[in-house]
C-alpha cells in the first residue's frame, strides 16, 4: 500500500491532525509537510511508509478513513448553508 497526497489530506481530516503533528509523527519540518500539500514536494515513499507504520494502516482501516472523510465533506455540504 502506497497513500497519496489525497490520502494524507483525509488522515489530517479524520484524525484531526495539524500540519504540525503530522510533521512530527512523520520526523519532517512543519514546512515540508505544507510544501507537500501544496504540490511542491512529493509525497514520498519513505514518508508514505513512515505514516502506514506510525497510524498501523491496513487497507481495511484506509479504507474506512476515506469512507469517513466522504460521509464528513457530504454532511458539511448539506449544512453549509443553514
Amino acid at each position: 500500500m502506497t497513500l497519496t497526497t489525497k490520502d494524507l489530506l483525509q488522515i489530517k481530516c479524520v484524525y484531526g491532525f495539524t500540519q504540525m503533528d503530522i510533521a512530527s509523527l512523520l520526523g519532517v519540518s512543519d514546512a515540508h509537510i505544507s510544501n507537500v500539500i501544496k504540490g511542491k514536494k512529493r509525497f514520498t515513499e519513505r514518508l508514505s511508509n513512515r505514516l502506514i507504520n506510525e497510524l498501523q494502516l491496513t487497507d481495511s482501516k484506509l479504507t474506512r478513513i476515506r469512507e469517513i472523510y466522504r460521509e464528513f465533506k457530504l454532511w458539511e455540504a448539506q449544512h453549509e448553508s443553514t
